[in-house]
């Protein structure tokens, strides 16, 4: 386990570099300004920085903890309607997150509760997807 926010944003980050088709992942605390990138760093996964909080419902001694983490996903698409890449990355970052439930052991679990509609204008587009993590906090090392 993870323990520290840290710890399982950075294995989040690993995560996602593993998606298929996708070329490039950072993390950012403010807007991405997706202008400085070239088209070939195009898709980009954009790990916002996520709020965190206490799950209530926790009935252990451990502390466990929440962080709502949203994705930013960037691509390049010629198409009007560019439907079969925005379905396809969708898949492959679904696929990949449900196949590291856990992400890589760091969190006890990982669902992705929310996936926006296409926004942007041609050929830049982005979706969102927001995911909730949940981790055991040591109290000891935070």
């Amino acid at each position: 386990m993870a323990e520290n926010r840290r710890a399982i944003l950075s294995a989040l980050k690993t995560l996602l570099e593993s998606v298929t088709g996708v070329t490039t992942v950072v993390r950012s605390y403010g807007e991405l300004d997706v202008a400085q990138y070239q088209a070939s760093d195009l898709p980009l996964i954009e790990i916002e920085e996520p709020s965190e909080s206490t799950d209530e419902d926790s009935t252990g001694r451990r502390a466990i903890m929440l962080l709502e983490a949203k994705l930013k996903v960037w691509f390049v698409d010629w198409n009007d309607i560019p439907q079969s890449t925005y379905e396809t990355l969708m898949k492959n970052i679904r696929d990949d997150v449900g196949s590291g439930f856990t992400v890589s052991g760091s969190a006890v679990a990982c669902w992705i509760t929310v996936v926006s509609p296409i926004k942007g204008e041609l050929p830049v587009f982005n979706f969102e997807m927001s995911l909730r993590l949940k981790y055991y906090l040591n109290q000891l090392n935070t």
